[in-house]
């Protein structure tokens, strides 16, 4: 059945029900003596080198990572998390979007036989194992694999920016933004992935994505987090002082001399 959502034509069958990733299991645990791979470096478009480059420099300053300069058994390719400027962008010139979630994005990814056993929790009824990754585990390497198969399965899809299971679609034209919308939905189906459809916008001026509206004019903040920024209390102690300035610094690319007001109040 073929729906028509703001325009866009949209199969209704990429909304019924949990879907499964195909050709994809989760195995957490690791086999008797593993064979290691070294894999070469993906390849960057020019566009983002520069961006890429600076935030690896700025993790190396916190001591999120460090150089390597010796020979380690395993090396897996960087997959690039997206920031909100990095998005903005590569959006600018769009004037249509759409967000389209996946339905349970975690649990449309099947575990194997032994990590559905360590994945086993008690209730009054009995004991129960998943079958699907569950989100409650909130590990970096769950996380981590989710962020990496849907980067490569949109990689080199112009229009397409992905963050876990969110997944922003935008263009100049609705002509266009159909294009990638056919293209975006085949591709789910081939994977047989599926979609929530309570969640999903199709065809805007604007649309919310990494917290932070979007649209033709270009990046603008969310007013519900400045809604949460002016209902904080007054700090009080070191600890709520460094929560508020947690949430302003989520304005501070809106906000003029920020580090001057926050000094001066300090």
């Amino acid at each position: 059945m073929i729906a028509k959502l703001n325009q866009i034509d949209i199969n209704e069958d990429i909304f019924d029900g949990l879907g499964e990733l195909k050709n994809f299991e989760y195995d957490v645990e690791l086999i008797e003596n593993p064979k290691f791979v070294i894999h070469a470096a993906h390849e960057i478009p020019m566009s983002k080198k520069k961006a890429i480059k600076k935030e690896l420099d700025n993790m190396v300053k916190k001591r999120v990572i460090h150089k390597c300069r010796e020979a380690t058994d395993a090396v897996s390719p960087m997959v690039p998390v997206e920031r909100i400027d990095q998005v903005a962008t590569r959006v600018a010139g769009s004037k249509r979007f759409s967000k389209i979630d996946q339905k349970n994005g975690f649990w449309q990814i099947k575990l194997s036989p032994r990590t559905s056993k360590l994945c086993t929790f008690a209730t009054p009824w009995g004991r129960y194992s998943y079958d699907r990754l569950p989100f409650g585990i909130s590990s970096a390497p769950e996380l981590f694999q989710l962020i990496i198969i849907m980067s490569e399965m949109f990689e080199g899809l112009e229009g397409v920016e992905v963050s876990m299971d969110d997944i922003l679609l935008h263009a100049p034209t609705e002509e266009k933004l159909k294009e990638i919308t056919d293209k975006v939905f085949r591709i789910l189906k081939e994977n047989g992935l599926k979609l929530n459809k309570d969640k999903c916008v199709f065809n805007q001026p604007m649309v919310t994505f990494l917290g932070h509206k979007l649209s033709a004019e270009g990046l603008h903040p969310d007013e519900s987090k400045i809604e949460a920024i002016e209902k904080l209390q007054r700090p009080h102690n070191v600890k709520s002082l460094q929560r508020f300035l947690g949430m302003v610094n989520y304005l501070g690319k809106f906000i003029q001399n920020l580090s001057d007001l926050t000094a001066w109040h300090l």
